[in-house]
């Protein structure tokens, strides 16, 4: 699974985020303890990049239409949804302005080359742009609603800015050749901004005040890191690492203390399942990686419908075992079950079958 692009409600009681596996991209929310899973997206969407409305009662995403990727609205539980832009080329990163009335976004060019940020009313009329040349990208808001920060190559490297809101009086606010800035968000009290440094490979969270000076670096982790967002008290920041194929949200205090993930990364190894025996014990073990101490292991097993006596489970060293007493009188039927492992919103489950001798 990869979960990403995690954004707070504002207050403060879910975290919404894009979720994937093996399907498309979905919007889910979850309460930062990580528990409380619940899909918004509609099957057969791809969405992501959620980001919440001031008032909290909508979330603005970006989705997957008609060839390229368009800026959407739908109400806080994921109904109604709402197209707010229909441009030919791909348009990402939607954030709110503080009143709730205009959508800034990014816009790319049809080569890719250049993208522009844009701001829209959220009922997709009066597109403006705002920048011109180079790659303007990832805007947020300041709080009080007079600036748009954003990250920008337009002096040849990514770097940070700000701009007043109509695109005016652009303030460069980093100057760092040896490494890239991205995704900039603005905090609550409008006084500092978070963003992601480093390469493709070797990147942090860092901080900076509002006119670009007194630098911090939140984590240590040099690992591949995007996406930081600022809880609406200001106390913390939820970020992704994005190790492809996987990508899991942490949540750290702004001081850098505290660095939690928020969801499992269970991954799958492996099954391996013994060989029924009537009037003897069978068991099967599920092989997971990154299983916590807090993971939960269910079991459950069955021969022509009749539901077997479990007689252990236990999970080491990321080995869910299971065993079963095998009645007497059950040769030659088919024995059924399955084995998942669980762990603050993800789960790997998987399911056997095989006839008992």
């Amino acid at each position: 699974m990869r979960d990403k692009s995690p954004a707070w409600s504002p207050d403060g009681a879910l975290i919404a985020f894009s979720k994937s596996g093996s399907d498309f991209d979905q919007i889910w929310v979850a309460r930062p303890d990580g528990t409380g899973h619940r899909r918004l997206s509609v099957a057969g969407a791809q969405d992501t990049q959620p980001a919440w409305s001031p008032d909290g009662r909508r979330l603005a995403f970006t989705s997957f239409v008609a060839g390229n990727w368009d800026v959407y609205v739908m109400d806080a539980d994921g109904s109604n949804r709402r197209r707010v832009t229909s441009g030919p080329t791909d348009e990402t990163v939607p954030a709110w302005s503080p009143d709730g009335s205009l959508l800034a976004y990014q816009r790319f060019d049809d080569s890719r080359t250049t993208s522009e940020i844009h701001v829209v009313a959220a009922d997709g009329s009066n597109d403006r742009e705002l920048t011109v040349g180079a790659r303007n990208e990832s805007p947020s808001w300041s709080p009080d609603g007079s600036r748009i920060a954003f990250q920008s190559t337009r002096d040849g490297n990514w770097e940070l800015y700000a701009m007043s809101a109509d695109g005016s009086g652009v303030q460069r606010l980093t100057a760092t050749p040896d490494r890239r800035e991205d995704n900039p968000s603005w905090s609550p009290d409008g006084r500092r901004i978070a963003f992601a440094a480093g390469d493709d490979v070797r990147r942090d969270v860092y901080l900076i005040a509002a006119d670009g000076s007194a630098e911090q670096r939140v984590t240590r982790l040099a690992r591949p890191v995007w996406w930081p967002r600022w809880s609406p008290d200001g106390a913390r920041l939820a970020f992704f690492e994005f190790p492809f194929p996987s990508a899991t949200i942490y949540l750290v205090s702004a001081d850098g203390s505290g660095l939690t993930r928020l969801f499992g990364r269970l991954a799958f190894l492996r099954l391996a399942v013994g060989k029924p025996v009537a009037a003897r014990s069978f068991s099967a073990a599920l092989h997971v990686a990154d299983a916590g101490a807090d993971a939960i292991v269910t079991c459950r097993a069955s021969v022509a419908g009749r539901p077997l006596r479990r007689i252990a489970s236990s999970l080491s060293a990321g080995r869910a075992r299971c065993a079963w007493a095998v009645p007497r009188g059950t040769r030659g039927k088919r024995l059924s079950g399955s084995i998942a492992v669980s762990e603050r919103g993800a789960r790997v489950a998987r399911s056997f079958s095989a006839r008992v001798r």
